[in-house]
């Protein structure tokens, strides 16, 4: 093979950048956007956003984790290493990992290493940094080389201390996609919206009282009022009190005009007969299932109404479930390739990496049902699934549906007739007995 067919040829993949960071190495450009991570900050504050960042990171955290050797000769005592330094820093990992993805599109950490009485390297956690002032570094292929801090110092994080999550990654810009720049543009209609219901409230709702007045005076406790005055106080008796005194002389005068049904006097309340609330209203709760629908969920899942069929959920909460598993596989795979592959170098060599891992549980909601049901089948009814019991990984089974157990497998013999027998086909089974389905 040619040796220009093992180099890797092209160089840095990242849309809109400088010249300057196709030269050298170092800082990757920040993605270009229409908002600063302060607006995302702001943004998150929406209820219907908060909501949806709750949500989100529920099924991935709750999901369990396996740990598994690549073969049984790997020493139970690298396992266990592996499995007490993750599980310590397994939920806050998550948390962190899977809304700061979603919110920003990347998410930096700082692996934090110590040594333990025994001499083992392991890791205390891993420490979440702010995005506003930590940036990506790369060498002139766009690889990852570790993260360098806007402070004083320009402190460098190297690449052995460093582990970074991207999603919805464009050629080699790390920075990867950032939901809330999605739901920014909507939010910007919502609030827009939303003021103009505002407005509306302020301007129509509820009644206006409106007096017309002829031009002139009326003579109140003999003297002379102008009938702008006399219009004003009747107005004030209205929005105080909804009630008003008419002087006799007022009354007269209106008696006397009406009498050629001219009278320049009236007091009416004007409302609004439209009810044009309702589409403010639907206009608010469509952007708000845009903002659902911006984090990938349908919007059913989370925005649940009385017109939503049954069955029309269950496949939305099938479709959230997949996402989420594939989403969750991403973040385990980066911590086992990054972290626990290091672990395992750092204490035993070179070849140990890739010894022990970490296995997810499945989130899709129909493969957990189903591995629930074999359970079920199995603690039910041994008779019906005795041949096939063998065969399965029951630990691993337990582990995906969380049942606990002390990881021991023991073998099942059918059972028919309240007879034991190893073989079916065997004397005094019912098969053996002539006893037909």
């Amino acid at each position: 093979m040619k040796r220009s067919l093992l180099k890797e040829t092209s160089g840095k993949q990242v849309p809109q950048v400088s010249i300057d960071s196709w030269l050298v190495d170092g800082v990757l450009p920040k993605a270009q956007t229409s908002r600063t991570y302060d607006d995302y900050r702001r943004i998150r504050k929406d209820a219907t956003v908060s909501l949806v960042r709750e949500h989100a990171p529920g099924p991935i955290i709750a999901a369990n984790w396996s740990f598994e050797k690549r073969e049984d000769s790997v020493p139970d005592a690298w396992l266990e290493l592996v499995k007490e330094d993750a599980e310590r820093i397994r939920d806050d990992y998550l948390l962190q990992a899977v809304q700061n993805l979603n919110d920003f599109g990347w998410m930096p950490f700082e692996k934090v290493w110590y040594k333990d009485k025994d001499g083992y390297a392991r890791i205390r956690k891993l420490k979440a940094l702010i995005h506003d002032y930590t940036n990506i570094l790369v060498d002139l292929k766009g690889n990852f080389q570790g993260f360098q801090q806007d402070d004083f110092a320009g402190t460098i994080i190297p690449l052995e201390k460093a582990l970074l999550l991207s999603r919805d990654v464009e050629g080699t810009n790390w920075y990867g996609t950032a939901k809330l720049e999605i739901v920014g543009r909507v939010q910007d209609d919502w609030d827009d919206s939303n003021a103009g219901a505002n407005r509306y409230d302020k301007k129509i709702a509820g009644s206006h009282w409106v007096v017309y007045y002829p031009i002139g005076t009326t003579p109140i406790d003999g003297i002379d009022t102008d009938n702008y005055t006399v219009a004003g106080d009747i107005l004030r008796a209205l929005e105080s009190s909804g009630k008003m005194r008419i002087p006799s002389a007022v009354q007269s005068h209106v008696t006397d005009l009406d009498k050629d049904g001219k009278s320049e006097w009236k007091v009416e309340a004007i409302s609004d007969t439209m009810a044009r609330q309702h589409s403010f209203v639907a206009r608010l709760e469509y952007l708000d299932r845009l903002k659902v629908r911006a984090y990938g969920f349908p919007e059913d899942t989370i925005l649940k109404t009385r017109y939503s069929p049954k069955a029309e959920q269950g496949v939305h909460a099938n479709i959230v479930a997949t996402s989420q598993d594939v989403q969750h596989r991403a973040i385990v795979k980066m911590l086992n390739k990054h972290v626990i592959d290091q672990m395992l170098r750092y204490n035993f060599g070179q070849d140990a990496e890739g010894a022990v891992f970490i296995k997810p549980a499945p989130i899709t909601n129909m493969s957990l049902t189903f591995l629930q049901d074999i359970y079920k089948m199995a603690m039910n009814n041994p008779s019906i699934v005795a041949a096939e019991y063998n065969e399965l990984d029951m630990p691993e089974l337990r582990d995906k549906i969380a049942v606990p157990h002390s990881g021991r497998v023991s073998e099942v013999t059918e059972v028919v007739n309240e007879k034991v027998v190893e073989n079916p086909m065997e004397n005094g089974s019912f098969k053996a007995e002539g006893v037909q389905n």
